[in-house]
């Protein structure tokens, strides 16, 4: 009797006689004893908006609901529909309910954007070549001179560097606060026959064209998506073979995406610059050594240049530099060891005068003592205590202590020295 009342109330509520099989009474007799509210059909709406199932032969039903319970007041349930123009791909058609809710008001963050260099184009021979030619034609303009100290000597390297690079290579625009690319694959031959599949959906559902008509488009469309996805992931196999190490870095990316942690999105609070500052200032402490007394420096720098020649030889310096890693994080000075790699011979030169000139002048650069500090979550996000912190220094300093490093492994030391040996 209860389901039977329940049942004339949904057909004064729907506006139209309906049919109610077992499953259905079941439904309302289940609803009715727990309290519990079948939103669909409080709303005013045009029919097609009220069924939820439809197939090509006519069969129309209400098979898909929006179930609350007593902890959800009515009031705050604003509208329940269902969306015909959504393409499911599927005779059910999508639900939307509206509520309104006490949430936390979410704070939409001002977009981040940043450029970088296009380093991943340096892969390409004639990119290369572009960039080498611009770098021998900056540094051909603006040579470090003899008298120039160490600060302007790495001045007009930099400046030669980064100049050539942007005429090469160009720049991206990077949001730094983005939303994860989840489907790399959706690009700009996707969008093009996927906006088509859907106007011929639209154009179905209101009758203007027969379902044979939006079948053909669908299965068309449905096929070309299969051929360019199949294609991306072919041409993103091959380039982890044939490039493993940078491979390993968007394998990481995607799964990092992807994968991405729940209390991410969660708004929690955030930690102040003064709360960072005053953490890694524990963390690491006073650092800062006396300066070396000018009787220390004499008896250094009468040593004589055999000395210099025996550490810092262009030879060394170009094997070390064809050696540096690519894709590493640079420093504050934002140069690549890609842009130091493959610079050319005449990058070589010129930065072998510079190392010459920080050791006949015992200077070290003063962009080399300052470094990113970054910190890496642990666990819980709000206490500063758990995160690591990772120190990016500028790729020309970490440059220059391999090379010293080289020439006191392969010449200063002895057969008794045990420590400081890679083997």
């Amino acid at each position: 009797m209860e389901g039977l009342v329940t049942s004339l109330l949904v057909e004064l509520r729907i506006g139209l006689t309906i049919t109610l099989n077992s499953n259905g009474e079941q439904l309302i007799q289940f609803c009715a004893h727990n309290e519990l509210r079948i939103n669909n059909t409080f709303y005013p709406h045009k029919q097609q908006h009220k069924y939820t199932f439809e197939n090509t032969r006519g069969h129309k039903s209400i098979i898909d609901y929006i179930i609350t319970n007593r902890n959800i007041h009515p009031s705050k349930i604003l509208d329940v529909r269902t969306l015909t123009s959504a393409n499911t791909g599927t005779n059910h058609h999508m639900v939307l309910a509206i509520m309104r809710n006490c949430v936390q008001k979410k704070t939409h963050n001002k977009p981040k954007v940043t450029e970088k260099l296009n380093i991943e184009s340096l892969s390409d021979d004639t990119t290369k070549y572009l960039y080498q030619q611009r770098l021998r034609k900056a540094i051909n303009e603006n040579k470090i001179l003899k008298d120039d100290t160490v600060e302007l000597a790495w001045k007009r390297l930099s400046t030669d560097i980064r100049t050539a690079a942007e005429e090469a290579l160009g720049k991206r625009k990077v949001n730094l606060n983005g939303k994860p690319n989840t489907k790399p694959w959706f690009t700009h031959e996707i969008k093009s026959p996927a906006e088509e599949k859907r106007k011929s959906y639209l154009q179905y559902i209101s009758q203007t064209i027969t379902y044979a008509d939006y079948k053909v488009v669908r299965n068309k469309t449905n096929m070309e998506i299969q051929t360019i996805k199949r294609q991306f992931w072919e041409k993103y196999s091959s380039d982890m073979e044939n490039d493993l190490y940078g491979g390993q870095k968007k394998i990481w990316n995607m799964i990092r995406d992807i994968k991405r942690p729940i209390n991410e999105y969660i708004h929690t609070k955030t930690i102040t610059l003064k709360e960072w500052e005053r953490y890694f200032h524990e963390l690491y402490g006073d650092t800062v050594t006396s300066q070396p007394t000018e009787q220390k420096q004499e008896n250094i720098s009468g040593e004589g240049e055999d000395i210099q020649q025996q550490l810092i030889s262009k030879d060394k310096s170009e094997a070390t530099m064809r050696k540096m890693k690519n894709r590493k994080s640079p420093g504050l000075d934002n140069i690549n060891n890609e842009l130091l790699k493959y610079g050319g011979n005449e990058l070589i030169d010129q930065m072998h005068v510079m190392f010459n000139k920080i050791y006949d002048q015992r200077k070290v650069l003063e962009e080399w003592k300052v470094s990113i500090s970054i910190p890496v979550f642990k666990k819980e996000k709000k206490d500063p205590n758990n995160y690591r912190g990772i120190s990016l220094l500028s790729t020309t300093s970490k440059l220059l202590i391999n090379i010293i490093t080289e020439e006191i492994s392969s010449s200063g030391m002895s057969e008794e020295q045990q420590g400081f040996r890679q083997n």
